[in-house]
């Protein structure tokens, strides 16, 4: 698999080098973008169930796609900064020098109203406070607050939520949820958190997320990857992935919670155009799951890790048009189960609404064409090519495609996940027309 993505790699650089010439720094990017690939790849084989790693190596492939739109544009200073600044990375957390995200026990960014209490009485969060044994933390309505554990592990407390520091020993540290939604994602250490006069406690991998009783859900927690231990009332057990733990009428039961949602549209990194900074734009979404649901709670947000959410909804079908001004954006959805748990989210894809300018008094019939799309799936990726007017802009899943002097593209775009996946081609022209052509293909890896 390593040897096909790399001659697929290696067919990407050629693609970006047609038509431009020779140039030393040109090359010097194409080498070094398949060999930091390869680094990304080795990585993601190491840590493939950890998914700070994982989410480590999506967000560096992220930034290499962003240095493959500057290469199309000769902009290869830009690109080699971008490619060496993710191998000095990916150098660094192959050798062990470094973890996805940090090593101590610290406040991470925070949103709305942070409260914390040491001893002396509530005062508002700064930068100048660290976390203490003994110490209460309370969030506001719609704040948040992002806790770095030790050994890369990494905590959010959300809205309306009181947690306490019950004691940090070591690298081991023990906490009690009063009330709200605590999410975890644990690497290494000991973790153990106090609810519902139970304790659950993760010494391996693990992500779970617990809550206090809703409107719409009982108090909860889910394990959503990885392996929890529990114990309460005199009984111990172990929660497995998409396992939740619960209580209705004063009953615990262990259930079945859903597995994550597969985004279709919009494909990750799509590019909507409006003219001007003050249009908006009403953006269409969909999903599917892999089993009969009858809710979702869905985010768009401006930041990857959904800090600033700017729409959420509860909905129960799987689709929904959000309207939008311009901005890069980041979405992801889940399935809540008919006992009101919900289940882990979907990865999170990114898209963008970008002012473009439209030719004066431009009056746009139809788009520009796309003939003879054709779709080649290998391993998981896929080389798309086809045919259009030689001034047009194809994109393919969000990567823009070289297009050549006689109006035929090819691009190389890579799929995050197995099984039936969307193709999205875009052929846009300077006029504002635009043309989509989706299709649906099979992914096996």
């Amino acid at each position: 698999m390593r040897l096909r993505l790399l001659e697929l790699w290696g067919l990407v650089a050629l693609l970006i080098c047609i038509g431009c010439g020779g140039s030393s720094k040109k090359n010097e990017v194409s080498e070094r973008l398949v060999a930091v690939r390869e680094q990304l790849e080795q990585i993601a084989q190491q840590g493939v169930d950890d998914p700070l790693i994982l989410d480590y190596v999506s967000e560096a492939r992220s930034r290499l796609e962003e240095a493959d739109h500057l290469m199309i544009e000769d902009d290869f200073s830009a690109a080699l900064a971008i490619v060496k600044d993710v191998a000095k990375e990916a150098e660094e957390i192959i050798s062990g020098g470094r973890q996805a995200t940090g090593n101590e026990l610290a406040f991470g960014s925070g949103s709305g109203l942070v409260r914390v209490d040491s001893g002396s009485g509530m005062q508002q969060l700064t930068s100048a406070i660290k976390p203490s044994a003994g110490m209460v933390i309370e969030t506001g309505v719609r704040s948040s607050l992002k806790i770095n554990l030790f050994s890369g592990s990494g905590a959010q407390l959300g809205s309306n939520s009181r947690l306490n520091i019950d004691r940090i020993k070591g690298r081991e540290l023990s906490l009690s949820l009063e009330s709200g939604t605590f999410f975890l994602v644990h690497r290494s250490g000991t973790t153990q958190v106090a609810f519902r006069d139970h304790t659950f406690q993760a010494d391996k991998l693990a992500v779970f997320e617990m809550a206090s009783a809703t409107e719409t859900s009982p108090d909860y927690t889910a394990a959503f990857s990885g392996t929890l231990t529990w114990s309460g009332g005199g009984i111990e057990g172990t929660l497995m992935t998409s396992q939740a733990l619960t209580w209705v009428d004063g009953a615990r039961a262990i259930v079945d919670i859903p597995s994550a949602p597969i985004q279709d549209a919009p494909a990750n990194n799509r590019m909507y155009p409006v003219t001007s900074a003050d249009e908006t734009l009403k953006v269409n979404f969909e999903w599917h799951s892999r089993q009969p649901i009858n809710n979702y709670q869905f985010q768009v947000a401006k930041t990857n890790r959904f800090e600033n959410v700017v729409h959420e909804s509860k909905l129960e079908n799987a689709t929904t048009d959000v309207t939008l001004s311009a901005g890069s954006y980041f979405w992801r959805i889940r399935a809540i189960a008919d006992s009101g748990i919900p289940g882990s989210y979907s990865p999170v894809s990114q898209f963008r609404v970008e002012v473009q300018e439209k030719a004066q008094n431009a009056r746009v019939e139809t788009g520009p064409p796309i003939l003879n799309p054709k779709i080649e799936v290998f391993s998981d990726s896929a080389i798309v090519s086809g045919k259009s007017n030689r001034e047009v802009t194809i994109m393919v899943n969000g990567v823009k495609a070289v297009m050549m002097e006689d109006g035929t593209f090819k691009v190389i775009v890579s799929f995050k996940r197995p099984g039936t996946q969307w193709v999205e081609i875009v052929a846009r022209d300077s006029r504002g027309g635009e043309t989509v052509s989706r299709h649906k293909v099979e992914v096996q890896y």
